[in-house]
């Protein structure tokens, strides 16, 4: 039966290319009528559109007989439509972990973590949902209570990676209106009632009342309020793109150092964005993801006009700070770390991204000069064992290579240009507690190779990049 939903939806696949010819689809279906609408508007298409269909549906057990009765339904529709349908039942200790946290939040990963794996099982390439325009609606006037910025208010996109929402711009109304007038059977979820979650207030209460108090039409005009915010982000996620390549680079350990002078020069939601996108690459993935408030990206945007070395609070253990032509985002952490170095040999140090490398070798007839970057060569009968690889240290003090007396490594790092918030990034290789080499910057003149040299110790570092 062809009817305006059918029309709207199609038109939806096209618009947003969610299907291509020969796509494999798995198909959440939770038995709601989103998802039943869903599972039927694709497959009354799915010769025409050559796809191949799989459902899934999650089962938590947390409202007893119900549960059952819905993945009964979820059996017999796919029994209905001859599709395979796989079901992932939640065992209750799980269950009860789930509900000791943010039960919604960890349902939609174990949700979602079932769904990428029948994806690799199956061979399929898309997961498809049923969030409809009432969906947006609702997490756009979420988002902006919250005090969301432009990708908040763009509510939900029609695709996310590999997961497609064909109803994407269909409303709840029309698809309840569908379902009865196809005579399909769905089911309701009583939990979508409870006030406890913040969406059920808004839909159940906030939204109603403003459609009778202020805007009968408020719906829509949240979802086009949503669809103009997409292409807004989208525009200025590009820019963003833009800038990123431009005035970004990775330190070694993965701080995020931006071009003070392209970062300057770009208009306020581009350095917003970029901004933005420095805090996600370095806040902690075992932390929930929080976004970053427009007052902190003013603050690290004060820090254009301070002296090198200011600092301002990102919060969630972040700071950026102001380098000598660069801000900083790295995270506040100071961890000291000392290992010691085998050799002749090769060793790992994860703490530093770096390997190091030793060979001891007689003087040749050409004496090998002494590097200041990554290799270099000292005099091994001038040092003497432990060698270790060590994080730099209050008070530490060397003379460098033809200098003419000891200097703080602080100073040594300021005269290199080098901010505070990389040094931690340095290592210093030390023989029997004395300084020998700042890796990258210099040794000391104390090993230097001379005419008396009969053996050289030979040190490489090989740096590795998060």
């Amino acid at each position: 039966m062809v009817t305006q939903l059918n029309e709207k939806a199609l038109h939806s696949l096209h618009r947003y290319g969610l299907i291509d010819s020969g796509d494999s689809l798995i198909c959440a279906l939770s038995g709601g009528p989103d998802s039943v609408c869903m599972v039927h508007f694709l497959a009354d298409l799915r010769i025409e559109l050559r796809i191949e269909m799989v459902l899934a549906h999650v089962n938590y057990h947390t409202r007893g007989e119900e549960s059952k009765l819905d993945e009964d339904l979820c059996k017999a529709l796919a029994e209905k439509l001859n599709l395979p349908i796989l079901v992932k039942s939640v065992g209750q200790t799980q269950l009860s972990r789930m509900l000791g946290g943010n039960f919604q939040s960890e349902a939609r990963k174990l949700r979602y973590a079932f769904f990428e794996q029948l994806c690799l099982d199956r061979g399929a390439n898309k997961i498809a949902v049923g969030h409809t325009a009432d969906d947006v609606a609702e997490t756009t006037l979420m988002h902006f209570i919250r005090g969301s910025g432009m990708s908040g208010l763009a509510g939900i996109y029609p695709q996310t990676g590999r997961t497609i929402r064909p109803l994407i711009d269909c409303s709840r109304e029309e698809i309840i209106a569908y379902l009865d007038r196809c005579g399909i059977e769905y089911r309701t979820d009583r939990s979508n009632l409870e006030a406890g979650y913040f969406r059920n207030r808004v839909r159940n209460d906030l939204i109603p009342h403003l459609e009778k108090k202020y805007n009968s039409r408020i719906r829509q005009g949240l979802s086009r309020t949503a669809r103009l915010a997409r292409a807004t982000d989208q525009f200025v996620t590009s820019h963003v793109d833009q800038l990123w390549d431009d005035a970004v680079r990775r330190s070694r350990m993965g701080k995020i150092c931006v071009g003070i002078s392209k970062y300057a020069a770009a208009d306020d939601i581009i350095r917003y964005g970029l901004m933005r996108r420095a805090y996600k690459s370095v806040v902690s993935s075992d932390r929930p993801e929080k976004s970053l408030d427009y007052e902190l990206v003013e603050n690290a945007d004060s820090l254009i006009g301070q002296h090198v070395g200011t600092r301002a609070d990102l919060k969630n253990g972040l700071m950026v700070e102001r380098g000598y032509d660069e801000l900083i985002v790295f995270r506040n952490e100071t961890i000291s770390f000392s290992e010691e170095l085998q050799l002749p040999g090769s060793c790992r140090f994860d703490r530093f991204c770096l390997g190091i490398s030793g060979e001891i070798e007689d003087i040749a007839e050409e004496r090998p000069g002494s590097s200041v970057n990554l290799a270099i060569g000292i005099d091994y009968e001038r040092t003497s064992t432990p060698y270790v690889v060590r994080t730099v240290e209050n008070g530490d003090r060397v003379r460098l290579l033809n200098a003419p007396g000891s200097r703080k490594l602080s100073d040594i790092f300021i005269d290199r240009k080098i901010p505070r918030s990389l040094r931690a990034e340095i290592p210093v290789v030390t023989a029997r507690g004395d300084i020998v080499w700042i890796v990258g910057i210099g040794i000391a003149d104390d090993v230097k190779i001379t005419s008396q040299t009969k053996k050289v110790l030979k040190l490489s570092a090989i740096p590795s990049v998060i």
